[in-house]
């Protein structure tokens, strides 16, 4: 195991064991989502999917 798979494998232990992330979460997690000052992971609202509907 390199460097960078363990620094991905400590960050899905820290984020999904200690602050509770599901696994999508954890999948599509963006940096936008920090809040570095306030030391929060602040996720939004889901959204409906709309970009398929928009081709028909």
């Amino acid at each position: 195991m390199d460097y960078q798979d363990g620094l991905q494998a400590r960050f899905i232990i820290l984020v999904g064991g200690r602050l509770g992330l599901r696994r999508g979460e954890i999948a599509h997690i963006k940096e936008k989502w920090v809040n570095w000052r306030r030391s929060m992971i602040e996720i939004p609202i889901q959204e409906d999917y709309t970009k398929s509907k928009e081709k028909m």
